[in-house]
């Protein structure tokens, strides 16, 4: 998504075909946003603005700067089959809309973002999430055409605007398959995902990310930055990336590759499936089997599979764990206390 600022003086501006997000700032400003899914971004300043080429159903009217909290406090005024006047009660909020190409526009409650609104946006994701109970206001955009349809988009008991938790149901999809990208946006930090039911995938970004599926086969990518990614149940691929990552595979035969980076393999005690770490480092990554009650390498079995390649096990409760090295051989005696986190 372009950003796009004007000036404090009277402003003709013409934004990109992609998606834009346009502050003109102060002054009587007229702003064309050509195509793609553009944010208009307005304050309670006295003085016009005017919105053309707005598309209705695609394009957001940002009023967080006006403190517009709800629909209610707002009064539309039809001049014609394609514009729209919006004032407040005070008359500081003086918007004209105008559809493009003369073609009809209505303008309601779904069009505008409120200052009491919780919003993802601006982010290196899909265009727009549509989310079912109109609780969110939400705009994502690369300038493409993709969307991401949820049917319901929950957050936790964190402040919205600062990393609080964006939680998907398990029926987002109809086929309980979507994408998340740029998990962390350009103004707000939403740094924490949890995915559904469905084969999610989930990418994070320069920030310290915590990154969660749920069920199903997931790819989870850690990005930059310290992260901790847990795959839940399902048969999952974990990436770590770049970082000092903690990566828990769950239940479920997964798949894990730590990156770049001191990372840490963490094993739940009840898993009787076997995960793949396929890049341990000796030396740097640390192997956590905390829960599995030993306290000590000396209580664990471990099997030379071939010249880079060792099985950990505790055979007594059926659980085990592969791991390959990309570095050279590694061997049983390689394997002592200082590369695992005991109970």
């Amino acid at each position: 998504m372009n950003i796009i600022y004007g000036t404090n003086n009277n402003d003709i501006m013409f934004a990109t075909d992609g998606s834009d997000w346009i502050d003109s700032l102060l002054g009587i400003d007229v702003i064309h946003g050509g195509g793609g899914k553009d944010v208009y971004t307005v304050a309670a300043d006295g003085l016009q603005k005017v919105f053309q080429d707005f598309q209705d159903g695609s394009d957001l009217i940002d009023l967080r700067g006006a403190g517009i909290n709800s629909f209610d406090e707002l009064t539309l005024e039809v001049l014609g089959d394609d514009k729209v006047k919006v004032t407040n009660a005070d008359g500081s909020l003086q918007v004209f809309v105008q559809a493009v190409d003369g073609e009809p526009l209505t303008v309601d409650a779904t069009d505008f973002i409120y200052a009491d609104t919780p919003v993802i946006e601006y982010s290196r994701c899909f265009d727009s999430v549509n989310v079912g109970s109109n609780e969110y206001a939400v705009h994502l955009g690369n300038g493409g055409n993709n969307w991401l349809n949820l049917k319901q988009l929950v957050r936790g008991a964190d402040t919205a605007r600062e990393g609080a938790l964006v939680e998907m149901d398990d029926d987002a999809l109809g086929n309980g398959t979507f994408t998340i990208k740029g998990v962390t946006q350009h103004f707000f930090d939403f740094s924490n995902v949890r995915g559904t039911n469905g084969q999610d995938t989930i990418h994070g970004d320069q920030q310290d990310n915590n990154l969660v599926g749920l069920g199903n086969a997931d790819r989870i990518y850690g990005g930059d930055g310290d992260d901790r990614i847990f795959g839940n149940s399902g048969t999952d691929r974990l990436f770590g990336d770049d970082g000092d990552d903690i990566i828990n595979g769950g239940t479920g035969y997964d798949l894990l590759r730590g990156g770049e980076g001191a990372d840490t393999f963490v094993f739940v005690s009840y898993d009787n499936r076997t995960d793949v770490v396929f890049d341990y480092e000796d030396g740097t990554d640390m192997l956590d089997i905390s829960q599995w009650g030993v306290t000590s390498v000396d209580d664990l079995e471990i099997t030379q599979l071939s010249a880079g390649r060792l099985r950990i096990e505790l055979p007594s409760e059926g659980l085990g764990f592969e791991l390959r090295s990309e570095d050279g051989p590694l061997s049983p005696s390689d394997m002592d206390n200082g590369d695992f986190i005991f109970v």
